[in-house]
């Protein structure tokens, strides 16, 4: 019973981030905006869907599935980082730089961590 349990709880947290995200861009045209949610709901999500979609693929080709190590997770959260908010807005007006995303970005990291890395694991 207790590993069924863990089962739809590993379950459930995988899926959160992508429902979240794909509800946030669904209502984004419908309801009024609200600047926490259209400015940095997307920017916690993204982390964990990508992050989850690397392990995915990566334990695809391996025999041996195992979680992605904290190194590789702190490399991309570092260059997510620095890509959406130190390359894009010096290239393009259109992308501006904000600190607060970074932190969006590492509580999605951590999700992950906590949440779903290894989630693929006897489920």
């Amino acid at each position: 019973m207790g590993n069924l349990l863990d089962n739809r709880l590993k379950q459930r947290a995988v899926l959160f981030p992508f429902a979240l995200f794909a509800v946030n861009q669904l209502l984004a045209k419908r309801l009024p905006q609200f600047p926490f949610l259209t400015n940095y709901l997307n920017d916690i999500v993204a982390l964990p869907v990508l992050l989850y979609l690397g392990l995915k693929l990566r334990n695809t080709f391996i025999q041996n599935p195992k979680p992605l190590n904290n190194v590789n997770i702190l490399y991309t959260f570092i260059l997510v980082s620095l890509y959406f908010e130190y390359y894009l807005p010096s290239k393009s007006p259109a992308y501006t730089s904000d600190f607060l995303d970074i932190l969006m970005y590492g509580i999605g990291m951590f999700y992950f961590c906590l949440f779903m890395n290894g989630s693929d694991q006897k489920m």
